[in-house]
């Protein structure tokens, strides 16, 4: 599987009736910079399993990712890779 991965968005010609394909690709730069953002937030995730997004954000920005990290981008990594958090309740009421 290596190599850049290409997003592919169908959209549908309603004057002529045809389904067209556009790639929405990234730059080469972007991709390996995500990437890169994408491992540190699954070794974060790893060692500390009960953070959310917002203490995983905190921890890559004390790691050194000051401008590439965001609470949106960390929180939309977090869903692509199924990292968040299952959440429990903390008491069921009676009813």
């Amino acid at each position: 599987m290596g190599g850049e991965m290409k997003r592919r968005k169908y959209t549908r010609d309603f004057k002529i009736g045809v389904i067209r394909e556009i790639e929405s690709g990234k730059p080469p730069a972007q991709v390996s910079r995500e990437n890169r953002v994408r491992n540190a937030i699954q070794n974060v995730a790893v060692e500390f399993p009960a953070y959310g997004y917002r203490r995983i954000t905190a921890e890559l920005r004390r790691r050194g990712y000051t401008v590439t990290v965001n609470h949106k981008r960390v929180l939309r990594l977090m869903r692509e890779d199924n990292l968040l958090c299952v959440r429990t309740p903390l008491c069921q009421k009676d009813i």
